[in-house]
């Protein structure tokens, strides 16, 4: 009797062994009332609560803060401004006028409000003060911010002007022409940009001295624009 007892408990020891076997050559022990043990491709075992073998590696999980990063970067160019204007393509310029004058620093007033000029627009409206006969140049004040050089990948850089901000950009008349007091007049600039500005590592520079302009007598429409 005591021989079969022995017997009986070697054949279920035998059987154990041999199903806990070939559970692991399954690659998972099922244990009762917890998780399943799922062996990973790196051959360490892994406990996955939900009783599923998750392959995949932790390098393909997109967290929020990666994408976050991610638009962070696609939205890095819009609107932004850089330092540099070395060896840029311009696209579009923008200068911000406080004043304008002839050569005894009056006589001219700006007839628009936030006057401002781009390729688009290269005309301001003025006013004369008093008469002024044989008008050859006048000079125009930039405002101390808000000057911009615009490039083909839609990055603004700031412009200066030497004496820009204070003695104002020279501008010479195509011909002399004499202003008669409260009339209005539409000041005409011809800018090539790529001579214009002056580029280099540090800093845009507009040359302060535009050689071609012209003053002529305002129509109604050229007021309103």
């Amino acid at each position: 009797m005591n021989n079969c007892k022995v017997a009986l408990m070697f054949s279920i020891s035998a059987v154990m062994i041999l199903a806990f076997q070939n559970c692991g050559q399954q690659g998972e022990v099922a244990l009762e009332g917890g998780p399943s043990l799922a062996k990973s491709s790196s051959d360490t075992m892994v406990v996955n609560p939900d009783g599923v073998n998750n392959d995949a590696d932790d390098g393909d999980i997109v967290t929020s803060d990666d994408k976050k990063k991610s638009d962070d970067k696609e939205q890095s160019n819009e609107g932004k401004s850089a330092g540099s204007c070395s060896n840029i393509k311009i696209a579009d310029l923008l200068l911000q006028v406080e004043s304008v004058h002839a050569n005894s620093a009056d006589g001219i007033a700006l007839e628009e409000e936030n006057a401002s000029i781009s390729m688009n627009k290269l005309h301001i409206t003025i006013r004369a003060t008093k008469d002024i006969a044989k008008l050859k140049h006048i000079f125009m004040v930039l405002k101390d911010d808000g000057n911009k050089v615009l490039d083909i990948e839609n990055l603004a850089h700031d412009l200066k002007t030497p004496s820009g901000q204070t003695a104002g950009i020279k501008v010479h008349l195509d011909s002399e022409i004499s202003l008669k007091a409260g009339e209005i007049y539409s000041l005409q600039l011809s800018i090539d940009p790529e001579k214009q500005i002056i580029s280099n590592p540090q800093k845009c520079l507009f040359r302060p001295v535009i050689k071609s302009a012209r003053i002529v007598v305002a129509l109604v429409d050229t007021i309103a624009m």
